[in-house]
């Protein structure tokens, strides 16, 4: 069989997207090494911290920037800085808006480049799209 590379968007980064994602890659049955290759696009700190409390032993390669894949490294974009004060899980914001709709859009271009095959989403919390002054009626 084919290996397919799915492109995978981390949603609201102050949400439950990042955990899911994590669990779900730690599980043996969806891992890279079993399922293909998958390109998330996400914060990269938000990532480590999410490894680091629930899968310390699973391996990230990732660069600088919200474009990081697992296992590999992908060119990735301009990172869009984050401070520690801009993680608040559970808290809607605009700046967690900004960045779940930047990471749609990239996961979007990539799928037009011809780069994935698909994309999957983690939760996106439609109101923080409306706070970065967006209309979103969903993906």
């Amino acid at each position: 069989m084919k290996s397919i590379t799915l492109a995978i968007t981390a949603g609201d980064y102050n949400g439950i997207g990042p955990e899911i994602i994590i669990k779900s890659l730690a599980d043996t049955d969806t891992a890279p090494s079993t399922r293909g290759d998958f390109i998330i696009f996400g914060s990269e700190e938000i990532f480590h911290r999410t490894f680091d409390r629930f899968s310390p032993t699973m391996q990230a390669s990732c660069q600088a920037g919200y474009t990081f894949v697992l296992g590999s490294l992908y060119p990735g974009t301009a990172s869009l800085p984050l401070q520690k004060q801009d993680f608040s899980p559970g808290t809607l914001s605009q700046k967690s808006g900004q960045a779940a709709r930047r990471f749609l859009s990239e996961a979007i271009d990539c799928w037009k480049r011809g780069e994935c095959s698909g994309i999957v989403t983690a939760p996106i919390a439609k109101s923080t799209f409306f706070l970065s002054g967006e209309r979103f009626n969903g993906q």
